[in-house]
């Protein structure tokens, strides 16, 4: 089922689709996601029903693996991997 959801948990809050452990039979699409378009809510969609056919994730690597591979569909799927913006952060010295 997708629900629309105004606030996610942690780090949910600043996705564009989620769905919670446990629970990945259901996906909640934000606010972000109706602003950013109809291509990036589809292949958040694809994303987080790749996530449907995974168990829960046991351990951090295992979390990160999951990623990947719900990534490699969006990919399969036809939508480009997009990366976010590097951020440098600089210091000055002493």
């Amino acid at each position: 089922t997708i629900h629309y959801a105004e606030e996610g948990r942690g780090e949910e809050a600043n996705q564009v689709a989620f769905t919670y452990q446990g629970d990945p039979l259901n996906i909640y699409i934000r606010p972000l996601g109706c602003r950013v378009g109809r291509w990036e809510i589809a292949a958040k969609l694809v994303h987080e029903l790749a996530h449907t056919t995974q168990r829960p994730a046991a351990t951090e690597m295992q979390k990160q693996r999951d990623e990947d591979d719900a990534r490699r569909v969006e990919i399969e799927c036809g939508f480009p991997l997009q990366s976010l913006p590097t951020v440098i952060t600089v210091k000055p010295g002493n």
